[in-house]
């Protein structure tokens, strides 16, 4: 798909956060654009105690709504083979997001250790892509 390429290659030159680390992307846009350093708020806004690399929200359970009548057995059919088709389609969008999530954790441990007193969460002993 030359649309993702395209998107990939985009991000490497681009200003981006993350919704699901606001705090930390905040903090990242604001070096990145010189107007961190010598804000003291700002860098108060960017000692975050919550790790980075921590899921804004985990989900858990099963939330199927049953209704009566239902074949649970055939409804079990329909949606692993609905997920696989959804999972085939959304795959090159996956790995455009997991570029974008290594590619702003690595702009992230650039600002923690660039700035003194910034904790983004971001472990400092991270691998860097190569």
């Amino acid at each position: 798909m030359p649309h993702v390429a395209y998107a990939t290659a985009h991000l490497e030159a681009t200003v981006f956060g993350l919704v699901e680390h606001m705090a930390a992307s905040y903090c990242v846009i604001r070096y990145q654009a010189g107007t961190l350093v010598g804000d003291d708020d700002a860098l108060a806004a960017c000692r975050l105690s919550e790790p980075a690399s921590q899921s804004a929200a985990s989900h858990s359970g099963d939330n199927t709504k049953r209704y009566a009548g239902d074949d649970p057995n055939k409804d079990r059919e329909l949606t692993l083979r609905s997920l696989g088709a959804l999972q085939k389609a959304l795959d090159p969008l996956t790995q455009l997001y997991a570029h974008a999530r290594d590619l702003f954790f690595d702009r992230a441990l650039v600002v923690q250790r660039a700035v003194p007193g910034v904790d983004l969460g971001v472990p400092d002993n991270r691998r860097r892509r190569g």
